[in-house]
């Protein structure tokens, strides 16, 4: 029995619609599959948040310490109190003035050993600019040196005469600087060795005044060496 061609045909075609029809079926199954699990997923109404029991928060900070900083104070006693010295700015014993006010012999005495403290700052800044005068005199010399040293080498004893008096200049200039410095040093250690004694003296003369009321240092007013 023969099958007619046109009937063969036609089941063939029928095979592959049906075979094209299942993978895209399959194919959008696949698709749909996790749009459909989102939707239901939406669907559900969502738990409340849980509300604790005791608000949480950071651990607090460890208090830092208190750090004391490097500083000379100097107290004095009076009326049993136990009272600064000093400014806040220096060692200049200015908290003494308001009670050494009604003795004028102390107050002289006072105004001396502040001013003598002015003085020992200004001889502290000579003896820097003295140092630094005869550093950078002391580089120059030398730079005229190597000049005049180079000069003989060349045969050229004009050039060389004449950085050598350079370098003589700045050599005397840089023995200035140090001198300044020297005599600087000598002034301020010798004037700050005898200006305690002012401050002591101021001292003294109230409680001479006021046997009363007296004044006691709680720190010593000479300096020994």
């Amino acid at each position: 029995m023969s099958t007619c061609p046109k009937h063969s045909s036609f089941r063939q075609t029928g095979r592959q619609i049906t075979g094209r029809l299942t993978t895209g079926l399959t194919i959008a199954a696949l698709i749909l599959a996790p749009l459909v699990q989102t939707a239901q997923a939406a669907q559900k109404p969502l738990a409340p948040p849980e509300i604790p029991t005791r608000p949480s928060a950071p651990a607090p900070f460890a208090a830092p310490k208190a750090v004391e900083p490097f500083r000379c104070e100097r107290f004095f006693v009076y009326q049993g109190k136990e009272i600064r010295c000093d400014s806040i700015v220096r060692q200049d014993a200015e908290r003494l003035r308001p009670i050494l006010q009604p003795v004028p012999e102390a107050i002289a005495e006072l105004n001396v050993y502040q001013q003598n403290r002015r003085d020992i700052r200004k001889a502290a800044y000579m003896g820097s600019a003295g140092l630094l005068i005869a550093t950078v005199a002391f580089l120059v010399a030398q730079n005229y040196r190597d000049s005049a040293a180079k000069a003989v080498t060349i045969g050229d004893v004009t050039a060389q005469q004449a950085q050598t008096d350079k370098a003589n200049i700045y050599k005397a200039l840089a023995w200035g600087g140090l001198g300044l410095t020297g005599g600087t040093v000598i002034y301020g250690v010798s004037l700050l060795r005898t200006n305690e004694l002012h401050l002591g003296n101021a001292v003294q003369k109230y409680n001479d005044a006021r046997p009363d009321d007296p004044i006691q240092l709680q720190f010593t007013t000479g300096i020994t060496f």
